[in-house]
């Protein structure tokens, strides 16, 4: 990373209910406050609402579906980027899962609420992208504080991509214990 403060840049999706200026201030809070825990300067938090649910229509995190429930289908909108499709049921998933669990400094591979104080979302995503069929995966992890975060979701990085060779992989670090 280059020297400096950092600009973060995110979408997220406001749940109905409060103001969405009152959202935004205490998910720039989060995330600033997040950023001091790892030791980063942030200069700026910017924002984009890229959608307004309802109360009924916040869904509950993915893990909390019993091992022989399917998922129900995802809703249209920004939950899934767009031209992708979920990775059919598979080794894909296992295989990602043990080569994060591999990486020195992973403590385990572990989602963060989706909307604040809401369940968990999955902590392993593997989509494809429609157009080319390339792997799309996103990976959230608790890491130990015994090595620096970024070098730890590098190598997280570097461990997806040995098994999936053609991936584009984002890894959140959700925690450092």
């Amino acid at each position: 990373m280059a020297p400096g403060p950092l600009r973060v840049e995110a979408a997220f999706a406001a749940v109905g209910g409060e103001p969405v200026t009152e959202a935004a201030r205490r998910l720039r809070e989060a995330v600033a406050a997040a950023a001091g825990e790892l030791g980063l300067a942030v200069g700026a938090v910017d924002l984009r609402v890229t959608d307004l649910l309802l109360d009924e229509d916040a869904r509950p995190g993915d893990d909390d579906l019993e091992e022989d429930e399917e998922a129900p289908a995802a809703p249209p909108g920004p939950a899934r980027p767009a031209g992708t499709r979920p990775a059919p049921a598979g080794g894909d998933e296992a295989l990602v899962e043990a080569a994060v669990r591999a990486v020195h400094g992973v403590l385990e591979p572990r989602g963060m609420p989706v909307v604040p104080g809401g369940p968990p979302r999955r902590a392993l995503h593997l989509s494809r992208e429609a157009a080319t069929g390339r792997h799309l995966v996103r990976v959230d992890v608790a890491v130990s504080r015994a090595r620096r975060p970024a070098e730890v979701a590098l190598e997280v990085r570097r461990a997806v991509t040995t098994v999936l060779p053609e991936a584009a992989v984002a890894v959140l670090v959700t925690a450092v214990e």
